[in-house]
Parts: C-alpha cells; sequence; structure tokens
C-alpha cells in the first residue's frame, strides 16, 4: 500500500469505553471464539476503505464512530474516521463522507465524499483519493465491458480481491470477480492496471454513417433473397420426399442408441484396461529376460571360477612334493615360498559351488516368472483381440445404424423446421431480423482474459503452484491457473468443484499470491491482506490430520513470505505446531476474567 500499513483500528460511542486494536506490519492474527467481534474488525476496515456494509448497529451495540489509523516508516499517519447513523427505525445506515487526518501529502486532510459527486469541499471522491496510497494520482480509465467502454479506476472495485470476508473467502468463483460488480472485464482490467498498468485499450467503435450504410447493403441483400425463398422451400419438400416417411420413436431410438453407445463405451474401457495389462506384462517380460540374461552371465562366471580352481588344484597335483624349481627361470625356489594352495582352493570351490547352487535356484524361479508372464501376455492378446472382434464387428456397426436412422430422422426435423424459418422469415420479419443477426454478429467485442500479457499470467500461474505446493494440498501433483476461468487449479481440478473448506483455502492462497507479486513486480501493489476465516472449514479430508497440516502449512507459508506487505487474519483457532515468534497475536478469549473478552469492550446487545 505504498508503504502504509494499517496500525491501528478504533470503535467508540457516547456511552461506551473506546475499543482499540493495534497491528504492525507482517502477519497479524486475530483469533478467539465466535460472536467475539472478529469478524468485525474486517467489516470496520472494510467500511473505512469506503465500503457500503456498516460494521455494527450503535442501537443495539452503543459504538458508532470508527477510525483507521495508517502508518509508514518515515513517520507519516493517516488518519480515516467514519461515523454510522440510525434511521427513525433504529436501522442502521452508512455516512456518505469520510473525514481524513493526515501529516502526509500523499491523503491530505479534509472531508471525502464516498460516493462521487458532492459539495465542492468535498468533490474529490474518497475511492478515488485511497488511490493515492498505491501511488495513482491521476485519474484512470480502463476498460470496463467487451463493447469497449471505459470506466474510472476506483479502489473499490478491487480492494475485494485482498479483503476476503467470510462470506466471500468460500466462493466458487474466483476472487479477482467482484461480488458488486458483474463485469469480470472491469475487475480484471484493474489487475492488469495494478501489474503492469494495461486495461487502457480503447476500441475502435465504427462510424455511424458507415453503420448505415452497411444497413442499407444489408437491406438491398435481402431483397434481392427474398425471391429465391420459394425455391428453396420447394427443394427441402423434395428433399423430404425422398427421406423414410414412417414415424418413429425418437426417444426409444435414442435410449438403444444411448445403450449401444454405453456398451461401445464399455467395451472400450476394457480394451484401454486390456492395452495397459499388456504394456505391463512385455515391461515385466523385459525386466525378467534382462534378469535371466544376467543371471544366466553369472552363472558363466562361476562356472569359470569352478574351472580355474580345477585348473590350480590339478596343477598342485601334477607339481607335488618335488617343484622346487621355478617352471620360469628354472632357479630354486626357496622353501618357504612353495608352501600348497590346494586347501585354499578346495575352499574357494565350496564357497563357489554353493552360490552356483544359490544362483541355479533364482534362475529357475526367474524362468518360472517369464513364463507365467509370457503365459499371461498370451491370454491378454487373446482377450484383446476378441474384444476387438466384438467391438468392430458388432457394436460399431449396431451403433453406425442406429445413428444412421436418428440423424436421417433429425434431417427430416431440421428440414421441416427449416421450411417454418423461411416463411417466417417470408412473412413476418424479413429485412429486420437479417439486419439484427448481421448487426450483432458485427459487434465488437473486447475480451480481457485473452489479452492479459502471458508472461504475467504465466509468473502468477507458477507462484499459485509453488504456493499451493508449499502449503501441503494432500496429493499434490500440479497446480496453476484456469485461463478460462481465471481461477486456481489443482491436479486438473478447478478450485469451483472443491468443499468449501478447500475453496476456502485456495482462495486464500491465491489472494495471498497476487498481493506479493504486485509488491515485487507490479506497478501498483496494495501490499495488504484481511482474511476472515481462512481455515474455519477445513475440516473435510477423509485422512486424519491432513486438514490440520494443510492449516500449519499456510499459516508457517505466510509468515515465511510475508516480506513487507501486511496480513491480517482472522480465525476461531490456530494451530499449535506452528512458529508464531513473527507475529502479532491477539486473542480474545470470551471470558471476562481471562485475557480480553473481545474486540468491543462494552455493547449493549451482544
Amino acid at each position: 500500500m505504498g508503504g502504509f500499513y494499517i496500525s491501528e483500528i478504533t470503535a467508540s460511542g457516547r456511552d461506551v469505553r473506546t475499543s482499540a486494536i493495534r497491528f504492525r506490519q507482517g502477519v497479524n492474527i486475530v483469533y478467539g471464539p465466535s460472536n467475539t467481534g472478529k469478524s468485525m474488525i474486517v467489516k470496520i476496515i472494510d467500511y473505512l476503505f469506503g465500503g457500503d456494509g456498516c460494521p455494527a448497529n450503535p442501537s443495539k451495540t452503543g459504538y458508532s464512530d470508527f477510525q483507521m489509523k495508517l502508518r509508514d516508516g518515515c513517520g507519516h499517519e493517516v488518519l480515516i474516521a467514519r461515523s454510522v447513523e440510525c434511521d427513525d427505525d433504529g436501522n442502521e445506515k452508512a455516512a456518505s463522507k469520510v473525514v481524513v487526518s493526515s501529516n502526509s501529502d500523499v491523503m491530505p486532510s479534509g472531508n471525502y465524499s464516498v460516493k462521487s459527486g458532492g459539495k465542492k469541499s468535498e468533490r474529490i471522491d474518497f475511492k478515488n483519493l485511497l488511490l493515492r496510497l498505491i501511488g495513482i494520482e491521476d485519474e484512470v480509465k480502463i476498460i470496463s465491458s467487451q463493447a469497449g467502454k471505459s470506466a474510472a479506476l476506483s479502489w473499490r472495485v478491487f480492494f475485494h480481491q485482498f479483503c476476503l470476508k467470510e462470506d466471500h473467502i468460500f466462493s466458487e468463483r474466483t476472487i479477482i470477480d467482484n461480488p458488486g460488480y458483474g463485469s469480470i472485464t472491469l475487475n480484471l482490467n484493474t489487475l492488469v492496471y495494478l501489474a503492469y498498468e494495461g486495461g487502457l485499450e480503447e476500441l475502435q467503435v465504427e462510424d455511424k454513417k458507415i453503420v448505415l450504410a452497411k444497413s442499407e447493403a444489408v437491406r438491398s441483400y435481402i431483397a434481392q433473397r427474398r425471391a429465391p425463398l420459394s425455391m428453396r422451400i420447394k427443394e427441402i419438400r423434395s428433399q423430404l420426399d425422398a427421406l423414410p416417411a414412417e414415424p418413429i420413436d425418437e426417444k426409444a431410438l435414442a435410449r438403444e442408441l444411448a445403450d449401444v453407445s454405453e456398451k461401445l463405451s464399455s467395451a472400450k474401457r476394457e480394451a484401454e484396461s486390456i492395452f495397459t495389462g499388456i504394456v505391463q506384462a512385455q515391461s515385466r517380460i523385459s525386466q525378467l529376460g534382462s534378469l535371466e540374461e544376467r543371471y544366466g552371465q553369472l552363472k558363466s562366471q562361476y562356472e569359470s571360477d569352478m574351472s580355474r580352481l580345477d585348473f590350480i588344484l590339478d596343477g598342485e597335483k601334477r607339481l607335488g612334493d618335488d617343484a622346487e624349481r621355478c617352471p620360469f627361470c628354472d632357479g630354486e625356489i626357496p622353501a618357504e615360498e612353495c608352501d600348497s594352495y590346494e586347501e585354499a582352493c578346495k575352499a574357494e570351490k565350496v564357497k563357489v559351488a554353493a552360490q552356483l547352487r544359490d544362483l541355479d535356484s533364482v534362475l529357475g524361479e526367474t524362468h518360472s516368472d517369464l513364463e507365467a508372464e509370457l503365459s499371461r501376455l498370451a491370454e491378454l492378446e487373446e482377450r484383446r483381440d476378441g474384444l476387438m472382434a466384438q467391438i468392430e464387428d458388432v457394436l460399431k456397426p449396431d451403433y453406425d445404424n442406429l445413428r444412421e436412422i436418428l440423424e436421417a430422422y433429425k434431417a427430416a426435423s431440421s428440414l421441416q423446421a427449416e421450411i417454418e424459418i423461411l416463411e417466417s422469415l417470408d412473412e413476418e420479419y424479413g429485412q429486420d431480423i437479417y439486419l439484427e443477426m448481421q448487426r450483432e454478429a458485427d459487434a465488437p467485442k473486447y475480451d480481457a482474459k485473452k489479452l492479459f500479457r502471458d508472461d504475467v499470467f504465466d509468473d502468477l500461474s507458477d507462484r499459485v503452484s509453488s504456493a499451493v505446493e508449499r502449503c501441503g494440498y494432500p496429493d499434490f501433483r500440479f497446480a496453476g491457473l484456469n485461463r478460462t476461468t481465471f481461477d486456481v487449479t489443482v491436479n486438473g481440478k478447478d478450485k469451483k468443484f472443491e468443499g468449501k473448506g478447500y475453496r476456502g483455502f485456495l482462495n486464500s492462497i491465491f489472494a495471498f499470491v497476487l498481493m506479493r507479486y504486485l509488491d515485487e513486480c507490479g506497478k501498483h501493489a496494495p501490499r495488504m491482506l484481511i482474511l476472515d476465516s481462512p481455515i474455519l472449514s477445513l475440516k473435510e479430508s477423509k485422512q486424519e490430520g491432513v486438514a490440520e497440516g494443510m492449516k500449519s502449512s499456510m499459516l508457517s507459508y505466510m509468515l515465511d513470505q510475508c516480506g513487507n506487505c501486511q496480513v491480517i487474519i482472522v480465525e476461531n483457532e490456530i494451530p499449535d505446531d506452528v512458529d508464531f515468534s513473527a507475529a502479532n497475536l491477539i486473542e480474545f478469549t470470551k471470558n471476562g476474567s481471562i485475557g480480553r473478552y473481545g474486540f468491543l469492550l462494552d455493547q449493549l446487545i451482544l
């Protein structure tokens, strides 16, 4: 957030004690039982950053005034204050302005309107003023729709990506998608601008005169086409006469086709399974063959050793006790060097013979395994051939025949529908329908997903994959971002198909990665992340301890990778096996006699 971070949140009222909580850079964790005001802290932060949702009802809690203090490393402080009002029925109502007290030129002191417009003294929109915190001083127009329309960049368009409230953190949709802004184009282009100041391209719209000229040309073309319509209708009727006229039970035929299709698919799946078994058997045969060959080589070596030992023993026997002279130089051999090797050779021969017997046993077992695998391979190949024959000779012909019958019926239905359409076009709609179709077909489209820079997308995807792996996702193989949904996918499974707890886990990781990416590589970095109960519902794993491991791994990862950013997490419980020495831990006990009960020191109604 341009060096600024939230240092304090305060709630006060006329007849209640002022409640305050202090934060610092890095990871801050507020934890404790439910109904202690943890989520209220998130709501206050959102409210003081221009949100519409009131954090509390003054008539019920007594708290009506809320403040947030921002601080940077240079001693600058910005205090943002905003109240909550009540209507005549006692319902809370968001104040329309905020009061800023500051010693920083980034956000000058003054009264600012939360909504656009207002008095001259309040004409600076507070939501746009907040953009100065991340280095955006001038108004920025970004593409907001597929039609190429532009809209002013606003803090509220992207703040949801870095403030995941309890009702949004488990969303099936990507966190890029703002619940309050229906256009994914606007939300995505806001991220594009924060990352590399993109999303500003103006889509060229055709001049109205050109559009009218094209319209006239289309009308002229349709007028020329109306004359041959009757000819086309006659042609279609001729084609219908050539098709079978007997009525058929389309549903029954479709069911029969589906049944044959299922049998065909089942047979193909079985064939694939057999092919897999064949490949495995062939691999096993290759391994056993290589093993048998190596055992054979080793046996030859042992047999050579036996022959060598026999040769030595035979030499000893022939030389006897008279070998006192060297057979090479005819010199006299000293008596101490005439020791016999007979005993050693015999002992070695016994050892080699034992090894040779063991090797023969192993070789026999290997050969038996090889024969068994060859037999299995032959059986699989026989099953494969029989199954392929069934597919080619029975199932596929049945399927093709039924499909031809159904397609002929559909062709007749399609031709009949075409006649009705042509007659309707000729008699009722004519030029207007064709003109509308042509105009709509020619309408320009702006696709923010396709225009998102590949290098940035790939970098984000790689960072998400690394983060998901480090955070202990069970049975992790691969992860990344889906270009179509712009959301996390793990092991080929899109996040929206995960359970509630896993969605909260992945949404939290994606938001953290976005924050860190903008901090390291982006043009404008909020450098903050607020997460409301990211691990509360992470209880879905059937493996004991997996969910707890994911919680611990994610918190450890955020503590390790937070850098110069600020992360504020509110959670019911925190794991015992995480080193929180680098974190700012704030515990609510919900016990008036132990520690701090909750955020609000007083309240009229809990």
